[in-house]
């Protein structure tokens, strides 16, 4: 819309993984062991189509069809009730 791709850097694009939940707008759920860190972090350097973020989100990815989705929210909601409140669930990918 307002030709984005033209203004990007990918070159400067980071990624943070923290634990915990962030934001009032999450467009996913994921749930990473730390174990698994390393391998996260190199299918998302990976990310080249939509095909690889869907295989992403199957492997970390908590859609709002899957049985964990009400497990993951209600922590939230014990960890940070007031918080948790401001989520707009409408936004999450469910692909």
């Amino acid at each position: 819309m307002f030709k984005e791709e033209k203004a990007r850097l990918p070159e400067e694009d980071t990624l943070t993984v923290v634990p915990g939940f962030i934001g009032a707008y999450p467009n996913s759920f994921l749930r990473i062991n730390r174990a698994e860190l390393l391998l996260f972090i190199d299918q998302v350097e990976a990310l080249s189509s939509e095909a690889d973020y869907s295989d992403l989100l199957g492997r970390f990815g908590i859609r709002r069809t899957s049985a964990a989705f009400g497990t993951t929210v209600t922590a939230y909601r014990k960890t940070a009730p007031v918080e948790s409140g401001l989520f707009d669930y409408n936004r999450l990918d469910n692909r």
